[in-house]
């Protein structure tokens, strides 16, 4: 007898602080909770949303819009724009994808090694792929046009009571080397993106003429693409405070939901 009215204590306790979940379709933005007794109607926050927006004009309306975006705050790194449209909620947010323009591309993909290339297509690579960046770039595409590879061989001998030796020397030059700069800067957007093209970025090249593979060589000098990507970032958080709604809290680094 004891040992039931003690099990149906228990079952009673049990009862007591079980918790019941129920949704309903036709209520989709509240949860009913079932305590004992007891029926609790409470709200069901909304799923987190994530917006994009495109070009810089398009970034700014939605950064400008009171309802969509309550108390914006923006963090800005690489190519990436990230707002949470409510810095306190921080439910809601806006990614601007950016995409590096092909001329920086160019650059960023001579860091880690030369482009090795023979003059006529040093020449070609500085049109083609570096196009409008200004009058250092046309200065060192002109000089290229003009060099020219030469080798020539001397031989001379020594005759000795005993011995012969043969020697051969090989003389390796460029016509127009003189010419050619050892490095130049290029001037480009650093982004593609509509509306980004304005922010234009500095890159030193350095050329070394190759006499014994008979080549020129492009390398992007240290640390230009870094700072060119730092450049930009600057310049971008300072048009997003200037245009953007007053007192726009922008910060140069990645955004975290958590």
């Amino acid at each position: 007898m004891l040992a039931e009215f003690v099990n149906a204590l228990i079952g009673l306790g049990k009862s007591a602080n079980k918790v019941d979940f129920h949704c309903l379709d036709q209520l989709p933005d509240s949860v009913f909770v079932r305590h004992g007794d007891e029926l609790l109607e409470k709200p069901v926050p909304p799923p987190r949303r994530v917006h994009s927006a495109i070009g810089m004009d398009g970034l700014l309306d939605m950064l400008r819009d009171g309802v969509l975006a309550p108390a914006p705050e923006v963090f800005v790194a690489g190519n990436t724009i990230t707002a949470f449209l409510d810095r306190a909620k921080r439910s809601e947010q806006l990614i601007t994808g950016l995409n590096y323009s092909e001329r920086f591309k160019a650059c960023a993909g001579m860091q880690n090694g030369p482009r090795r290339l023979p003059p006529a297509e040093a020449v070609r690579f500085l049109r083609n792929e570096l196009p409008d960046t200004g009058l250092d770039t046309d200065s060192a595409r002109l000089s290229l046009q003009d060099i020219d590879f030469t080798r020539t061989t001397s031989a001379a001998s020594q005759v000795d009571h005993g011995e012969q030796s043969m020697g051969k020397k090989v003389m390796a030059k460029v016509i127009q080397a003189e010419a050619v700069p050892e490095e130049f800067e290029a001037v480009m957007p650093l982004w593609s993106d509509q509306g980004f093209t304005e922010f234009q970025v500095a890159v030193r090249i350095g050329i070394f003429l190759n006499t014994d593979d008979e080549c020129v060589e492009f390398r992007v000098l240290a640390d230009e693409c870094t700072a060119a990507v730092n450049s930009g970032v600057l310049a971008v958080i300072e048009k997003l405070r200037a245009d953007g709604p007053a007192g726009l809290p922008v910060f140069q680094g990645k955004a975290s939901a958590r």
